[in-house]
């Protein structure tokens, strides 16, 4: 699934590192995957429902 950062206005950089420093998870960049990533991150939800919402309920307190 593909998450749309694009109101925040960070660098891909700023994201990553949000992400990882804050909401403590690992995305893919969607920079990964093209220039047109730009400001995406790639949220794979192969695991548990569990973990799912526990990621969901992270990336809300630190974007939401």
């Amino acid at each position: 699934m593909w998450l749309d950062f694009s109101e925040f206005d960070l660098s891909d950089k700023q994201l990553r590192d949000k992400m990882v420093n804050e909401a403590k998870l690992a995305l893919n960049s969607g920079t990964n995957y093209g220039k047109e990533g730009h400001q995406y991150m790639r949220f794979n939800f192969a695991t548990s429902l569990e973990l799912v919402k526990e990621a969901v309920a992270r990336i809300n307190r630190v974007f939401g």
